[in-house]
């Protein structure tokens, strides 16, 4: 089972131009990693350099 999340246009470019992504359900940490598997460098647009929000 998927859950459909939708990307703000500021970070589009990072997701292949996709407003929207399929992702497995889970905590926002793990649907952040899974962006992060599937598109390097998101991670460093949503999260600090202590991986904080």
């Amino acid at each position: 089972m998927f859950a459909l999340i939708s990307i703000p246009p500021t970070l589009q470019p990072l997701c292949g131009g996709d407003s929207t992504l399929q992702v497995f359900p889970g905590t926002l940490g793990e649907i952040f990693n899974q962006l992060h598997q599937r598109f390097n460098g998101i991670r460093e647009r949503l999260c600090d350099v202590n991986g904080r929000l």
